[in-house]
């Protein structure tokens, strides 16, 4: 078993004053990484699915330790997340050019309050770019 290590890191200076900070974290147990650059075009498709076991195009539930997204292009993409078994409970984000968004775990929780949300798994994750295709890098980091 191999350990991840990831570092977020933020610096703006403002009125002569700097802010932000460095963040280091450690994902233990991975045994599996996949990196890969899929494009996304402006009609919404599927970008990486979720499943009781791994098979071609898909992670097995629960093994989704740390994932990033980047949009490499210079237009907008969204990004959906899709529950398993809701029929069409969807969350999307958008990320812009040159940015990207990570997620640590392959469960999320929509409700109309926040005090009602419970986790469930994710069925898939969907992307649309927003003007002309786009390259997304996609890096997974998994457990067994």
């Amino acid at each position: 078993m191999a350990t991840l290590t990831t570092t977020v890191q933020e610096s703006v200076t403002i009125n002569g004053k700097l802010y932000g900070n460095t963040i280091t974290k450690t994902h233990s147990s991975i045994d599996q990484v996949y990196q890969q650059v899929v494009t996304v075009g402006t009609s919404i498709q599927e970008i990486i699915g979720f499943a009781g076991t791994e098979k071609a195009g898909e992670l097995a539930d629960g093994k989704l330790k740390y994932l990033r997204i980047t949009n490499t292009g210079s237009n907008f993409i969204e990004v959906f997340f899709d529950i398993a078994g809701s029929g069409n409970d969807t969350a999307s984000f958008k990320v812009e050019a040159g940015c990207s968004m990570v997620i640590t775990h392959d469960q999320v929780g929509f409700g109309a309050a926040a005090a009602s949300t419970s986790l469930s798994q994710l069925d898939a994750i969907h992307g649309k770019a927003d003007t002309a295709a786009v390259a997304v890098e996609l890096f997974f980091g998994l457990t067994a």
